[in-house]
């Protein structure tokens, strides 16, 4: 996604959002990780040069991405757990 914003950030600026998202998340926050998210994003570009409006673009299209792909990734596979759930479970102990 830093090519799609016009960025040519060096590959470990990847990996800093990433481990400072994570850092982020993982204390207790609103549902979504709205705001926490945002923040993460922000302070971790801010490391390679990036203003914090189009930090928060990032950050914004990032999660939607996220979001999206969970999303897509959950309606296939509730199907499968739908009916596995609902099929009646035999015991081996007879």
């Amino acid at each position: 996604m830093f090519l799609a914003m016009g960025w040519s950030l060096p590959w470990d600026a990847a990996l800093v959002v990433w481990v400072v998202v994570a850092i982020g998340i993982s204390l207790p926050t609103a549902p979504a990780y709205i705001g926490v998210y945002q923040a993460a994003c922000i302070i971790a570009l801010a490391q390679f040069g990036v203003d914090a409006t189009p930090a928060l673009a990032f950050a914004l299209a990032s999660q939607a991405v996220d979001v999206a792909v969970m999303g897509a990734l959950g309606a296939i596979a509730a199907p499968v757990f739908i009916r596995a759930a609902s099929r009646p479970r035999v015991s081996r102990l007879q």
